[in-house]
């Protein structure tokens, strides 16, 4: 009787031991643990820029995150980005994505392309893999295809496109002039040809604007003569200039400095992509970009300017693009989804971010709330401009983010 009490007694003390030892071991192992997000954004060929820019931010943000002790809600486990690049095709995007996939399983989630076809090819491939992937490229088709786990952190092309004219004419009146004609250039990429189709189908007429010309492309270019030699003898009051590759912005403006069309005498406006890029500083020069526009879906403004000092420390990058925050900010969304998903799992923190619905948090990082509809389109996004001043670009609108007043090219001070 007393030689089984014990055997029962040490059994039972041997179990709890086990049981004990499982629930430490689980949780050193919880917070050991890496947890994997994905990329797939151009690191070399014309679009490098945009994708180095999106990586620098999200790579930021994970090392933010892992240094203030990870994901709580995992027992402190650190994020890790597994990048692969794009390229310069939509073919190699498919095959960077293919890769990804295929060499990492336990991915939770994913962002980019920098580019709307490369984005769309990607796009097929993670959502057969049930992947969450978060996207700052916004042309409409991407969310028309019924997937459920792509979310676009951006207005959506024809958004984007219905956003920016009046926002362009209330520029102009703000300087105390009154656009009345324009011309587009314009290269062939899914999401810029939304956004002029926007413009063309009416909405050029509601802002009182006649366009004069619209000079279609398709990237690359070895000269703009073509594109945009008939500008001086059109003389449209602005000019849309949106290609989404640097060497063919860089040939443009050097086209339009020879015809005597710099930015100081025609008000230029373009769409993301390149057009705020230190890269773009590098092979242009500050002179030839003072007054340029550029129109992005996000940029850091007044109240990140510690982000922003955090970035450039960080980096080495002379300011912090919009590539840059969309980058941190996509990271950070993953951050809260992972936080009340409670567990790494992609299913998981899909759905937690088609519940998201906040001003808050990772919201701080983007312009409008966190909010998806049932196709993945953010709700109550909004733009944000930046013009070129003193040698790089600054938020000049909406007020509650700009740091400087616009200048109106060719406007009576």
């Amino acid at each position: 009787m007393s030689q089984r009490l014990v055997t029962r007694r040490t059994a039972l003390s041997m179990t709890a031991a086990a049981v004990t030892a499982a629930h430490v071991g689980g949780a050193l192992a919880q917070a050991s643990r890496t947890v994997k997000i994905g990329t797939v954004v151009p690191l070399s060929g014309p679009w490098a820029s945009i994708g180095q820019n999106i990586k620098a931010g999200a790579e930021m943000a994970i090392e933010e995150i892992n240094a203030a002790g990870g994901i709580k809600a995992l027992g402190g486990a650190k994020l890790e980005l597994v990048a692969a690049d794009a390229e310069d095709s939509v073919e190699k995007a498919k095959n960077a994505a293919a890769r990804l996939l295929a060499q990492e399983p336990t991915l939770i989630g994913g962002l980019g392309d920098a580019l709307s076809g490369m984005t769309l090819v990607v796009t097929e491939q993670t959502e057969r893999a049930e992947l969450p992937w978060l996207t700052q490229t916004f042309a409409d088709v991407l969310t028309e295809r019924g997937f459920k786990n792509i979310f676009e952190v951006v207005p959506i092309a024809t958004m984007q496109g219905q956003l920016a004219l009046p926002t362009v004419m209330d520029l102009a009146k703000l300087a105390g002039v009154s656009p009345k004609s324009v011309a587009v250039v314009a290269d062939t990429n899914q999401a810029i040809q939304g956004m002029v189709k926007t413009w063309r189908d009416g909405g050029f007429a509601k802002a009182g604007l006649t366009l004069l010309s619209e000079k279609p492309y398709t990237p690359p270019i070895s000269d703009a003569t073509e594109l945009i030699g008939n500008l001086r003898r059109s003389k449209p009051d602005v000019l849309f200039l949106m290609p989404s590759a640097l060497p063919d912005l860089k040939l443009m403006l050097d086209k339009l400095s020879e015809l005597g069309l710099g930015r100081d005498v025609l008000p230029t406006f373009a769409v993301a992509g390149p057009s705020a890029t230190p890269e773009l500083l590098g092979v242009a020069g500050a002179k030839s970009l003072d007054g340029f526009f550029s129109i992005n879906s996000n940029w850091p403004g007044r109240k990140h300017q510690d982000l922003v000092a955090r970035f450039k420390v960080r980096t080495g990058r002379p300011w912090m693009t919009s590539q840059g925050i969309d980058g941190y900010g996509q990271i950070q969304i993953y951050r809260e989804a992972l936080e009340k998903a409670g567990v790494a799992d992609r299913r998981r923190v899909a759905d937690q971010i088609r519940r998201m619905d906040t001003s808050t948090g990772a919201a701080d990082y983007f312009t409008g709330p966190l909010k998806w509809d049932e196709r993945g389109r953010r709700i109550g996004a909004g733009l944000v401009i930046a013009q070129w001043q003193g040698g790089q670009p600054v938020p000049v609108y909406p007020a509650s983010l700009a740091t400087h007043k616009p200048i109106w090219p060719g406007a009576k001070s």
